[in-house]
């Protein structure tokens, strides 16, 4: 059993090729891989990577058993035979001298005994219905804030899976952040925003993208996430899942999902929106850390004063800057001595910093804490609610992937717990949490309202066949956008990508206040290979 789950640079060195050698021992393997280009391609003008599996005893391709094809990546599942050795290549092809010799892409692979699938798709004592998960509506017109949350269960499906639209109603212009928890071996999960009015629509508003989430022991091993702010209207909310064919072979299969929905409108208290990646997902020591954090409004003070006031690992982020700065700066980092650097851009709303790696080189360091000081909105003037958020350190990850729940199909629900993980009682309704209020709606004069990586989203643009475009800001990418929800299925070409802007966001509940108190800056240096990176997520 193998769960790899990574960013990765691949660079046109040895013919922009990068082979993994695997064997299977005495098992029937299958295998699941993912190349992800939501939120990287534009780190590089590259279009494409391609990936086989070579048999090596007669160098024949392994033919894949199914594969997806999605606006930001792509998805596909292969049988490997027992007692067979193979190459796993990744290939990125440079065609032409204006190309970048760098693909930037996140990578997930998956491998299992096809022993295993049978326990992993059993059901446990307590199920329920997708349309239980993922309801009909959520109103949330009279609120100032908004979240619905379902906790993980698992839901019954047949083969042909299942597709659920949830409607919400905005009152008024709202970020609205969504998250959809899935096991990613055994379930192909999509999710995306349409507008009400064309539920069919094949051009959705948001897209969502795939991130890396829990631990690896955790049968809640991946999570969709969009994030967008949207002008008044009614949406629709769907989410699907596929199998390949014949993947169930009894008359029902148990998959574990998890649903949240969190609004916020333009006006409301100043909230820290997101932060990338996902506290959930341990950080690995000797690696670089990078951030990303959303504020519903732009932070009041100087760029200076705002990086000053957050801090990782008790080290606070004392140096960044706008794009442009940011590059000046890279080009001076070795005169400058520090182990931060920051970049701000899309009106001052979305921050990326960064710290180097020697914050985390402490071994007995197990965990460290994102903090967050006095920090006041610009247009409220109000101190910004921040939750501090505990990250996790590890050597390497370590621990086998979720295998199945021994006896689940007779009901031995108590068994989930040898795997760390809990899966909630069936309930009919979400948990759902308000706040209350009345604000000012924050639209801009021409009537536009701010969208999810930098663009733009007018009202008349939400109607039937509704499209946004993309600029070269980072707007939100959906004209001439792929195949509706449930996607195609293909065995063919391997598909090239398309740029897709959309962040990669986390959700939860901030608590009231700010925290202070930050600890002291610790000096460094930074490497040549972090400029790259900082400057990179920085673009981006």
């Amino acid at each position: 059993r193998l769960l790899i789950r990574s960013n990765v640079l691949l660079t046109d060195m040895h013919d922009g090729r990068k082979k993994v050698f695997l064997a299977t021992g005495n098992h029937a393997l299958q295998l699941k891989t993912a190349v992800i280009l939501g939120g990287y391609s534009r780190f590089s003008l590259a279009s494409q990577v391609a990936f086989t599996v070579t048999d090596t005893r007669d160098s024949s391709m392994t033919t894949q058993t199914e594969t997806w094809t999605m606006e930001d990546g792509w998805e596909r599942i292969y049988n490997l035979n027992p007692n067979s050795e193979y190459w796993l290549s990744w290939h990125h092809t440079h065609r032409e001298r204006s190309e970048s010799a760098c693909l930037h892409f996140g990578l997930m692979l998956e491998v299992h005994p096809i022993s295993d699938l049978p326990r992993m798709m059993a059901c446990p004592g307590s199920t329920m219905n997708p349309e239980d998960m993922f309801p009909p509506s959520l109103d949330a017109t009279s609120t100032e804030a908004f979240k619905y949350s379902k906790p993980l269960a698992s839901l019954v499906q047949a083969q042909l899976g299942f597709l659920t639209k949830t409607r919400i109603s905005l009152s008024r212009p709202a970020w609205v952040g969504i998250e959809v928890g899935f096991n990613y071996f055994i379930s192909h999960a999509e999710m995306d925003v349409v507008p009400a009015q064309d539920p069919q629509t094949s051009h959705p508003l948001v897209l969502s993208v795939m991130e890396p989430a829990n631990g690896r022991e955790n049968m809640m091993n991946a999570k969709l996430i969009a994030g967008a702010v949207l002008p008044p209207g009614d949406y629709l909310i769907r989410v699907a899942d596929d199998h390949y064919k014949d993947q169930i072979k009894t008359s029902r299969a148990c998959f574990p999902f998890s649903f949240d929905v969190n609004i916020v409108y333009s006006g409301s208290r100043p909230k820290v929106l997101s932060v990338n990646p996902l506290a959930s997902v341990p950080l690995v020591r000797g690696v670089d850390v990078v951030l990303t954090l959303r504020f519903s409004e732009s932070p009041k003070g100087s760029i200076e004063d705002v990086v000053s006031q957050i801090s990782f690992a008790g080290s606070v982020a004392t140096t960044g800057g706008s794009v442009e700065h940011f590059q000046s700066r890279f080009a001076s980092a070795s005169r400058t001595k520090t182990i931060v650097q920051a970049s701000v851009s899309e009106g001052q709303k979305l921050w990326v910093l960064a710290w180097s790696s020697q914050v985390l080189a402490d071994k007995s360091l197990t965990s460290a804490q994102l903090e967050i000081g006095p920090i006041r909105g610009n247009f409220s003037g109000q101190p910004f609610q921040f939750k501090p958020l505990t990250y996790s350190i590890v050597d390497v990850p370590r621990g086998a992937p979720w295998s199945g729940i021994s006896g689940a199909s007779s009901g031995a629900v108590s068994e989930i717990g040898e795997h760390n993980v809990e899966v909630a009682q069936a309930k009919s309704e979400g948990e759902v949490s308000v706040e209350s209020g009345s604000s000012a709606t924050d639209v801009r004069e021409d009537g536009e309202v701010h969208v999810e990586g930098g663009g733009l989203i007018s009202e008349s643009q939400v109607g039937v066949g509704g499209s946004v475009s993309v600029e070269d800001e980072g707007e939100v990418h959906t004209e001439g956008a792929g195949a509706p929800l449930m996607a195609e299925r293909k065995v063919v070409n391997v598909p090239g990508t398309e740029e897709s802007d959309l962040p990669k966001v986390e959700i939860w509940d901030p608590m009231e206040g700010a925290t202070t108190g930050l600890k002291g800056k610790q000096d460094g240096s930074v490497t040549g290979h972090q400029m790259v990176v900082l400057l990179s997520l920085a673009a981006v």
